[in-house]
């Protein structure tokens, strides 16, 4: 139930824009862009940041988020607090390219 109360990263965020709703409303839905992260090769700062609808520059690419317990056994690792995560958020009309030095 926690999980679906209020997303606590923008991953589960997106994940459950996803859903359908079952009073049928529709919901506005958040795509996951970008490049998949490689997990033998991450990238520096938050490994979802390539792909993250919320990348806050020179924080989210470069400095690891810290380990927040939301509850016993329930953890979170994202630069935003739940006050930021709870805000809709700006979807691009585009992509954003995170990693422009992935495209050449």
């Amino acid at each position: 139930d926690q999980i679906f109360e209020g997303p606590n990263h923008p991953y589960t965020e997106a994940l459950l824009s996803a859903v359908p709703n079952i009073d049928g409303e529709e919901r506005t839905r958040i795509p996951l862009t970008g490049e998949i992260p490689s997990p033998a090769n991450p990238p520096p700062g938050c490994v979802f940041h390539t792909r993250c609808h919320r990348f806050i520059p020179d924080l989210c690419d470069k400095v690891v988020p810290p380990m927040v317990e939301l509850s016993p056994g329930h953890h979170s690792l994202c630069h935003l607090t739940r006050e930021q995560l709870m805000e809709a958020p700006e979807i691009p009309d585009e992509p954003v390219d995170v990693m422009p030095e992935l495209a050449d």
